[in-house]
This record gives structure tokens, C-alpha cells and sequence, in this order.
């Protein structure tokens, strides 16, 4: 199968470099193109198997052809998303906000920062604890959670202030937002914090320069803040990861994750993060049964726990869904892997023809998001919501993002409030 992870990192490759080429650097923030490149990527990486851990399989690449062909279509389908990233950036050069809107991003950050106190005070945190490993139970989680959008917009605002004192404002909080999430030891946070960044400052880049095509300066400056995300990316897993590779272990966790020991951390945290849900995935496809389907309760998840405790069942709904779930992740015993992409809860819920299902809602996102870029709201907003839903596109590598990121729904909801009742206002006015 290495032969087939080179092929397909060499077509990665030639199609990025040919666009680009064509089209400039707005053809990569594209959503429909982002799904393709995101899972060539990972199927390339998975099947070159630089980890021991990997053993490529037959069966799941047949399934990733299928996915990778699915985002192929889309990308070719004529949304006119580049068109309209275009109009939407020219949006953003002028645009004025008013204190609604302004005040409602606050609000935000306040929920954020009563959220982080309470679960300060209720749970703690484990960056303050000796064991690490465990994720910090959250109170208020949609609310904490919210803070990742405020990061985005705090940054937006420090670009786009001219004045120093308004800048420094900004700063302050963008410094104390960040802080917060910290706190979670959660690397994903950050990985959205900043792709969430990078597609609002390349609609800013666009809207201020009309060019298709990157200077070499700002291709140092994107290249630099993918080394800081590889390096934040390892020093959070040393802290995470230091104390149950020590006690339990008693190795590296360079080591217990497959790579030879002297293999940099960071790098190998990330590759071992794309390629290990695929590993566990085609486990599942080749050795595991599915003795009853879900019929997709996994996939309306959230919506149904909802209904379910509003009538007092959703203690059986849970348990139920619990004592029907037969895939398991294989790496997670050994080593602490446990995602499996979008797969396992499509597969759990219908089989293949869940996997099919899944990709139509996630065809359907692509969609939803084009015509997002060409509704009435601010500019700013829409690439807000712009680039959370290509955050589920994203993280469809790695956990059922359809639904089941709930916090990124909420912050979009939140999101177009904010934007409606500005938006009144400005009517009004």
C-alpha cells in the first residue's frame, strides 16, 4: 500500500500545485476542495504507514476511494463558492459594525469566562492535576466552547483596528480567551482557532489586495504558523500524554505511537492524529460485526437525547445506544487511540449504506455553506459561519462531525442571532 500512499500524496501535489496556479490561493478555501484535499491527505499519509502501528487494508481504501471520489464531484459540482468568496471579501474592506453587534460578541466572551469559573469551581482542571490524560469535564460546555469563536473575532478586530488603544483592547482579551482554553488541554480548540483565523485573514488579504496569488512574505507568515500549530501541537501532547507514558507504559509516547524514538514529537503527533482513525476504522471493516444497526440514533444524536429527557427516557435512550454500539476503536487498549472518523457512527447506524447517507448530509453541508456566502448577513458573519462549517468538513477525518459537534451548530445559531438583531437595528437606523 505504500506505493499507493505516494501515488496518491504525488496526485495531492500536482493538484494543488495546478490550481494554484490557475486560480490562486481563494481555490484552497474553497469547501468542496477542501474535502478532497483534506482526505487524499490523510488516505496518503495512512497508506505510506510511517508508523508501526498502521497496517493499510484492502477494504478501507475501497471506501476511501469512494470518499475521495464523492468530494472529487463536489468540488467540480458549479456552487460558485470562489465567486462568491470573492463578493464576500470585498464585503469585508468597507464594512462597519455596529454596537449590537459589537456587544453581542461580548456577551459571548462574558458567557465564556462564567462558564470557565464554573468549571473551575465545580470540576478543576487537568493541566493543575498530576494525571493528564483525562479531558476536563466542562460546565456550561456550549458556552466554553464559545470562547473558540471569540478568539477568531478578537483576532479579526486586532487586524482590522486601526487605532493602538483599540488594538491593545482586543489583544487583552484575545490573550485571556486563549488562556482559558488552555486549560482544556484540548489540541482541536486551537486547530480551529486557527483555521477559523486563516480563512478570515485570507477574505481580508483578498479584499485589501485583489490578488490571486501570494507574496512570499505572507507564505513565510502561513508557514510559520503551521510550525507554531506543529510545535503547540506536540508540547500539548508531551503534557497530556507525559504522565501515562511514563507510569504505564514506561516508554515515550514517540515510541508507544509506532515512531522511531528520536522521530520529532510534533510531527509525529499530528501524523499519528490524521492516520490512526483510518487504522481504526479498518479494523472495524475487516474483524468487527455489527450484531444490531442503529439506524441512525448515532447520527440524530443530539436532537433525539433532547426529546428523550424532555419525556424522561433519556437515561434508556443512552444506555441503549451504548449496548448497541459494537464497533471499538482497536488502537485505543494499546496505545489510547480512540477516533475512527465519521465512519464508525455511519457504519454503526447502517452499514455501507450508512457511509453513503453520511456523505450526502456532508454534500449537503458543502451546499448549506454556499449559500451562507451569499445570504444578507454582514460580511464578517458569514465568514464566521463560513469557516465553522468547513471545520465540519474537516473534522469528518476524525469524529462524526455532522451532528455530533453540537458546539459548532450552537455557535453558528448564536451567530445568526447576533447578526439578527444587529441587523434590525441597522434597518431601523
Amino acid at each position: 500500500m505504500r506505493l499507493l500512499g505516494f501515488l496518491e500524496l504525488s496526485i495531492l501535489i500536482l493538484y494543488i500545485a495546478e490550481n494554484y496556479n490557475k486560480h490562486g490561493y481563494l481555490y484552497f478555501v474553497d469547501i468542496s476542495k477542501v474535502a478532497f484535499i483534506m482526505w487524499l491527505f490523510a488516505y496518503g499519509l495512512y497508506n505510506i504507514h510511517i508508523s508501526t502501528l498502521l497496517k493499510p487494508s484492502i477494504e478501507i481504501n475501497i471506501i476511501g476511494l469512494v470518499i475521495i471520489f464523492n468530494f472529487w464531484i463536489m468540488s467540480n459540482y458549479k456552487l460558485k463558492i470562489r465567486d462568491s468568496i470573492q463578493l464576500v471579501a470585498n464585503e469585508l474592506e468597507n464594512e462597519n459594525y455596529n454596537k449590537k453587534y459589537t456587544t453581542g460578541f461580548g456577551f459571548l466572551f462574558i458567557l465564556g469566562v462564567i462558564a470557565f469559573c464554573v468549571t473551575y469551581l465545580k470540576f478543576g482542571f487537568t493541566i493543575f492535576q498530576n494525571n493528564k490524560i483525562n479531558r476536563t469535564e466542562l460546565a456550561f460546555g456550549y458556552f466554553y466552547n464559545a470562547l473558540v469563536v471569540c478568539a477568531v473575532y478578537y483576532l479579526y478586530m486586532i487586524a482590522k483596528k486601526n487605532k493602538n488603544n483599540e488594538k491593545v483592547k482586543y489583544g487583552i482579551l484575545e490573550i485571556i480567551t486563549l488562556l482559558m482554553l488552555v486549560c482544556l488541554l484540548n489540541r482541536g480548540n486551537f486547530i480551529m482557532i486557527f483555521m477559523g483565523a486563516l480563512v478570515i485573514f485570507i477574505f481580508m488579504f483578498y479584499s485589501k489586495t485583489k490578488k490571486k496569488y501570494l507574496a512570499k512574505k505572507t507564505l513565510i507568515f502561513i508557514g510559520t504558523g503551521i510550525i507554531l500549530i506543529t510545535m503547540a501541537f506536540g508540547i500539548i501532547g508531551n503534557v497530556r500524554f507525559e504522565t501515562v507514558s511514563r507510569e504505564v507504559y514506561h516508554i515515550s509516547y514517540v515510541e508507544l505511537y509506532g515512531f522511531d524514538k528520536n522521530f520529532p514529537s510534533g510531527l509525529g503527533q499530528i501524523y499519528i492524529y490524521i492516520t490512526s482513525p483510518l487504522e481504526n476504522m479498518s479494523d472495524v471493516i475487516k474483524n468487527q460485526n455489527i450484531n444490531e444497526y442503529t439506524w441512525f440514533a448515532n447520527l440524530f444524536y443530539p436532537v433525539i437525547k433532547v426529546v428523550a429527557d424532555l419525556i424522561g427516557k433519556g437515561e434508556m435512550f443512552v444506555n441503549w445506544i451504548n449496548a448497541s454500539y459494537d464497533v471499538f476503536p482497536v488502537l485505543k487498549s494499546s496505545t489510547g487511540l480512540n477516533v475512527m472518523s465519521f465512519m464508525a457512527d455511519a457504519y454503526q447506524d447502517g452499514g455501507y449504506i450508512g457511509i453513503i447517507i453520511y456523505l450526502i448530509l456532508y454534500d449537503t453541508i458543502i451546499i448549506f455553506s454556499s449559500k451562507v456566502l451569499r445570504s444578507k448577513l454582514y460580511g464578517l458573519s458569514k465568514v464566521l459561519i463560513y469557516g465553522l462549517l468547513l471545520q465540519l468538513i474537516i473534522w469528518s477525518v476524525f469524529s462524526d462531525s455532522v451532528l455530533k459537534m453540537a458546539s459548532v451548530w450552537v455557535n453558528i445559531v448564536l451567530i445568526y442571532i447576533i447578526d439578527f438583531v444587529a441587523h434590525r437595528i441597522r434597518i431601523k437606523n
